[in-house]
């Protein structure tokens, strides 16, 4: 008994210290703290995290944090962007302990976006950066072990003559909630001043929602750009595939992107197939991606056929998997020429008290 009457007083003390040093709402102190990486915090230091913004260590060179002719690379914890003038963004740091962002630096001109870093342990995003002129997106890093998001960045747009890139795959979401969406391809340039072509980006496969709730939605596929004047193609970039759904919601598959016009004399301006859709949860259906619309024919011939829906996911046990629908056909060529339109998907596999359903054609 006096162990216990000694130590009573010592407990009180330490749970009202912890109480002082947790931050209050609406009432957070605003300090400057140099962090054991040598980064400073501007904000409140909360279970070894900062609470704030974050600055790269005095003295540090610029490929530490801000590189301008290489990949930064940010410091854990921090919210570092990395830029690449003409080279790959930089990757992001993993967020703080509690709070953080991840963030993966956005690509110069043909650069790559950076890939998103891991988010907090309790929240946080992971976001990867988008990629720059012709540049591919880059990959979302997954979100915190509570919630969070792990987006994939944009594809960059293609140049005349040049071809989209894809989109980045989505990151995982979080234990419990958040989402995993991917990126969106890019847009397809147009041909170049004989014949080429001008293709759309894929959109990234989505990630995997969490366990408990969210979604994981895969990105959708950019429009074609215009075939050349002679002849050539505009193709609409395909849709990516969906994420798994969490145990309670859906993982729905991207949309095809449309496709572009063919060229004046002949060419084809097909769209994009739809992706596929991620399985439901538990409780829910996991759709498929619709397809793009088909752009027009030339204008002497050519085909401006519609892409395919994509097949729809598996149900959930009391849910359904519907597939995603056809896209619309575009016009034929003047003289002769096909505007076909495509094809439903394949319905999913239906739950155990549930059932698949085909798309339209």
């Amino acid at each position: 008994m006096r162990f216990s009457n000694a130590i009573t007083p010592l407990i009180a003390l330490g749970l009202l210290a912890m109480i002082e040093a947790a931050p209050t709402k609406g009432k957070t102190p605003v300090t400057t703290t140099t962090m054991p990486d040598g980064s400073i915090c501007i904000g409140t230091i909360y279970k070894g995290g900062c609470l704030g913004t974050t600055k790269a260590a005095p003295g540090s060179t610029e490929g530490d944090c801000y590189g301008f002719n290489e990949a930064g690379t940010g410091t854990n914890g921090s919210n570092c962007i990395g830029y690449g003038d003409g080279g790959d963004g930089g990757t992001g740091g993993n967020g703080g302990n509690v709070y953080g962002v991840g963030d993966g630096g956005n690509g110069g001109a043909g650069g790559a976006g950076g890939n998103g870093g891991n988010g907090g342990s309790v929240t946080g995003t992971g976001n990867g950066g988008n990629g720059g002129a012709g540049g591919t997106g880059g990959n979302g890093g997954n979100g915190g072990s509570v919630t969070g998001t792990g987006n994939g960045g944009n594809g960059g747009a293609g140049g005349n003559g040049g071809t989209g890139a894809n989109g980045g795959n989505g990151g995982n979401g979080g234990n419990v909630t958040g989402t995993g969406n991917a990126g969106n391809g890019g847009n397809g340039g147009n041909g170049g001043p004989g014949s080429g072509s001008g293709n759309a980006g894929n959109g990234g496969s989505g990630g995997n929602g969490g366990s408990v709730k969210g979604t994981g939605n895969g990105g959708n596929g950019g429009s074609g750009g215009n075939g050349g004047p002679t002849s050539g193609s505009g193709s609409g970039g395909g849709g990516g595939g969906g994420g798994n759904g969490g145990n309670t919601t859906a993982g729905k598959g991207g949309n095809g992107g449309r496709g572009g016009n063919g060229g004046p004399t002949k060419g084809s301006g097909g769209g994009g197939g739809g992706g596929a859709g991620g399985d439901g949860g538990n409780t829910n259906k996991g759709t498929g991606g619709n397809g793009g619309k088909g752009g027009n024919g030339g204008s002497t011939s050519g085909s401006g056929s519609a892409g395919g829906g994509g097949g729809g996911g598996k149900g959930g046990n009391s849910g359904k998997g519907n597939g995603g629908n056809g896209g619309g056909g575009g016009n034929g060529g003047n003289a002769h020429g096909s505007g076909n339109a495509g094809p439903g998907g394949n319905g999913g596999a239906g739950g155990n008290s549930g059932h698949g359903s085909g798309g339209r054609h």
